[in-house]
């Protein structure tokens, strides 16, 4: 069920016909699929002159190897960075105790991973 504060734009992509869903957050944050940053990377290319060498099923590819890097690169090491966006780092979250809303009830929530985004001066800078 989706929430009534949150905004769901369903559409196809292109001519494989593939369904998108960008979903928009209140605060203004947007969800895509591999699809729809393809098709994003697909519009900056042709703006370049440089879309007749790759195409959205590449794209795709090239975006399933970045993913499992990131995954792999996690696993192994706890820290991804990329230059001019930020590092991505496995960090150990302490156990809590939280107290369930309807019963009132203390629950013991216990230590897990977690990741957390650092994002590089270049980005915040961007972004004041």
């Amino acid at each position: 069920m989706i929430e009534s504060n949150l905004c769901v734009k369903i559409g196809v992509l292109g001519k494989w016909g593939l369904n998108q869903t960008v979903i928009t957050y209140p605060k203004g944050g947007i969800e895509m699929r591999k699809q729809e940053i393809a098709k994003r990377v697909m519009k900056i290319l042709q703006e370049k002159g440089l879309s007749k060498k790759i195409s959205i099923p590449l794209l795709l590819h090239i975006l399933g190897a970045f993913e499992l890097t990131v995954f792999n690169a996690l696993k192994e090491d706890g820290l991804f960075r990329i230059r001019g966006v930020g590092t991505l780092k496995v960090v150990d979250a302490k156990p809590r105790k939280i107290k369930h809303p309807r019963t009132g009830k203390i629950i013991n929530v216990p230590s897990r991973k977690r990741i957390k985004f650092i994002p590089s001066k270049k980005l915040t800078q961007e972004l004041k």
